[in-house]
């Protein structure tokens, strides 16, 4: 689905596309019990826009096996002072609403400002799940309200095309409430335009209670893989257990380079939990955890954390794909899909539906998968075992195969 009539000016009698106006591929206002599945979107503003009135209270929404594409700021509305993204989905409200169950799953999307957000809007039960998000250049997933799960997802190449002055990351928090959990998600290289102040894999922010982040891999991001920054009364009983953080920080020059980093802006301090995680840290001397200030960090109790310079870590399979010679006209072929490692003992497993791998799907056969094109977006991610080694980082491909010619 994209976008024309809510995005033409006229000037005479020549109509053309705005490069300042927002667009919106589909709006509901005021609606509840939602499902949105199986669309292809692209070059819209906002994908989804959930608009809600003053007190509206609406619940049950599901948004799954979408493929969402090149949803971004109109370039002349493009200001590196404003921290304004496009989101592709969006649950915004002109004065305060609530919405109940809100469940997005199983998607793709490529080339984004910023993935999920809500304005004004009181969420309670959100579950994002097992969706592969690459190139998401802004504040990818914004996660407030109460009683969140972000779980399984993949967060790739998220690194901005355009500069924001003040720093991006793949998950920002705050002010959450409740059960908040952001476990297995896969971080690679989150990034920064150069110039730029950071690149972090999670962002508290501002004031949150209780958020458990566990079992997540954060793989050498720009900044800091996790950032305890909070504003107010800044991030209070927190839990950060069983995550792996590789190379964190290593060239960035800042104070927020680390595998965790402690910031207590107007002397609030954390408190909480880090146990059972993993660091490698860097060569050039970057720690694995960093405080801003002296004893930032004083109420957090750190239990059985491991830092090494030689981290266990299953080598990062890829995926190639064999195209027919040049010279070949047919219209549609069979291109064959094979998965590779510098390791010839590891066992490569892989998903289809946007989700990590794990130790239980299906190992990529050696044969190799044939695959038609042109067909609809296929995401491929794959995920390395071997034995006394982490798992891999994903290796992930989105397969947009709608324009295949000859």
């Amino acid at each position: 689905m994209t976008p024309f009539a809510s995005d033409v000016v006229t000037s005479g009698t020549m109509r053309r596309f705005s490069f300042l106006n927002l667009t919106y591929c589909l709006t509901f206002v005021n609606c509840g019990n939602i499902t949105v599945e199986n669309l292809h979107f692209g070059g819209c503003s906002t994908a989804i826009h959930f608009l809600f009135g003053a007190n509206i209270v609406r619940s049950d929404f599901l948004v799954q096996n979408n493929y969402f594409r090149d949803h971004q700021v109109p370039p002349d509305a493009y200001n590196p002072q404003s921290g304004f993204w496009s989101r592709t989905i969006d649950f915004s409200s002109m004065a305060v609403a609530t919405v109940y169950n809100a469940t997005i799953q199983h998607n793709a999307a490529n080339r984004i400002d910023a993935f999920f957000d809500t304005v004004n809007v009181g969420l309670v039960n959100l579950v994002l799940q097992a969706n592969t998000l690459h190139h998401c250049g802004g504040n990818c997933v914004i996660v407030r309200g109460e009683n969140s799960l972000v779980d399984g997802n993949v967060f790739s190449y998220d690194q901005p095309q355009r500069m924001f002055l003040h720093g991006t990351t793949d998950i920002m928090l705050g002010p959450v409430h409740g059960s908040t959990v952001i476990s297995n998600n896969v971080f690679v290289r989150r990034g920064e335009y150069e110039g730029s102040p950071d690149g972090c894999g999670i962002d508290f922010e501002v004031a949150s209670v209780g958020v458990q982040v566990l079992n997540n891999l954060f793989y050498q991001p720009f900044a800091s893989g996790v950032m305890i920054f909070g504003h107010g009364t800044t991030a209070q009983n927190f839990t950060l257990g069983g995550n792996a953080f590789v190379q964190a920080g290593c060239e960035a020059v800042r104070g927020d380079r680390a595998g965790v980093v402690f910031v207590c802006p107007g002397g609030a301090q954390p408190s909480g939990q880090l146990r059972d995680n993993v660091f490698q840290t860097c060569t050039n001397g970057v720690p694995a955890i960093l405080e801003g200030q002296p004893n930032c960090s004083s109420k957090v109790l750190r239990t059985n954390n491991t830092v090494t310079a030689q981290f266990p870590l299953a080598a990062t399979p890829h995926l190639e794909v064999f195209a027919p010679p040049m010279t070949s006209t047919d219209p549609t072929v069979l291109m064959l899909t094979n998965a590779t490692s510098s390791d010839p003992l590891a066992a490569i497993r892989y998903t289809m539906d946007g989700s990590v791998p794990s130790s239980s799907s299906p190992l990529f056969p050696n044969s190799g998968l044939e695959l038609p094109w042109p067909a609809e977006v296929l995401t491929i991610n794959l995920r390395a075992f071997s034995d006394n080694r982490l798992p891999s980082v994903v290796g992930s491909a989105i397969l947009e195969r709608w324009a295949y010619r000859p």
